[in-house]
């Protein structure tokens, strides 16, 4: 769709993942720019960003991070978490 390739990894063996366990797809404006493997981390309350996957060619500017920041507060909310922990964002 779009020209993104996407699969939903969760049920294939760890050693086989391209990605990550569980990522979700970044949409900014009209154009799939990525990835993202996000954990919720129900009792510490911590939402936690293991890492994005841009795809080839997307440039990131200070709009795009301040967009995505923007979005992970509101996904951080709607989770019921409190703290946001980014582990290795490339």
């Amino acid at each position: 769709m779009f020209g993104f390739d996407y699969t939903w990894e969760i049920y294939t063996p760890a050693i086989k993942r391209k990605f990550g366990y569980y990522v979700l797809p970044l949409l900014y404006g009209e154009s799939f720019i990525g990835r993202a493997e996000i954990i919720v981390e129900r009792k510490t309350g911590t939402l936690v960003l293991k890492n994005i996957w841009y795809e080839n060619g997307v440039k990131q500017t200070m709009q795009l991070r301040t967009a995505l920041n923007s979005c992970f507060q509101k996904f951080a909310v709607f989770n019921g978490c409190k703290t946001i922990s980014a582990e290795s964002i490339n």
